[in-house]
């Protein structure tokens, strides 16, 4: 998968489950910006889209995962985590709206918490 394919999975799936396009700009403009970071799956069936959060010392957040198989955190957890180590993150994040993780992101060690706004912010560590 190529950083423009990438890219236009981004928009796809943001399309499909309702992400804003400011949403998605934002990311696009931090990947730009080098403020995110584009990990693209050496078997080229996935990529993952990470950053330092600015707003809270130490965590690094996930913006966008996707992968063929339905399983991009799974496969790309050993490489999110040592981006954390990289970054002196202590904690790893992530947040959505979808109620699905609920079953499956413990088993990774994701803990969550509801936000006001009827999302899900999901943590590690």
């Amino acid at each position: 998968m190529t950083p423009e394919a990438a890219k236009a999975r981004l928009w796809d799936t943001a399309n499909k489950h309702g992400i804003s396009d400011n949403e998605v700009v934002r990311i696009l403009d931090d990947l730009a910006g080098h403020r995110a970071f584009l990990y693209l799956s050496p078997e080229q069936d996935g990529f993952v889209i990470v950053r330092p959060h600015g707003h809270v010392a130490g965590e690094l957040w996930i913006d966008f995962a996707w992968s063929d198989n339905g399983q991009a955190i799974a496969q790309y957890m050993p490489r999110i985590l040592l981006c954390a180590r990289h970054f002196d993150c202590d904690q790893v994040a992530f947040s959505t709206k979808r109620r699905g993780y609920h079953r499956v992101m413990p088993k990774f060690g994701f803990r969550y918490t509801r936000s006001d706004n009827g999302t899900y912010q999901w943590r590690y560590g």
